[in-house]
């Protein structure tokens, strides 16, 4: 049980802060955007200025049934409180990824990538790493 004068702090001692995303999951009665969040990276690359700065993170899926998973940008904000955020818009996925997102890499100039599959557990043969580009 956490007391009011020790806060939460992680394994080396230090304090840890407010969530600063948070995302309804599809089970909430009111209901939800997705299944999990899957960690991302924030983009140091140069290719795409606009993403600069910005948390790049994804949703597994965005139903329970079928792999939606999406890539989507949050907005860092300088003081305390939760970071708006938005899909990412993908000129070859208008609406899902059709797979489910599995996490992010980032390469030595700063630029992200994401895993995806069309298997929901490790198994199978469908992996697949798309770099984040930007096109007119």
């Amino acid at each position: 049980m956490e007391r009011p004068d020790c806060p939460s702090v992680d394994a080396d001692g230090r304090p840890l802060i407010d969530p600063v995303i948070e995302v309804r999951n599809l089970d909430n009665p009111l209901g939800g955007e997705t299944n999990a969040i899957v960690g991302g990276n924030v983009y140091r690359g140069q290719s795409i200025p606009a993403l600069s700065g910005k948390y790049i993170f994804g949703f597994l899926s965005s139903s329970e049934s079928a792999a939606a998973g999406k890539i989507l940008v949050a907005n860092p904000s300088a003081g305390p409180g939760l970071w708006s955020y938005s899909a990412l818009t993908l000129t070859s996925f208008p609406g899902d990824l059709g797979q489910y997102v599995k996490g992010f890499g980032q390469d030595l100039a700063g630029e992200v990538y994401a895993t995806t599959s069309q298997q929901l557990g490790p198994q199978g043969n469908t992996g697949k790493v798309y770099k984040i580009v930007y096109t007119q």
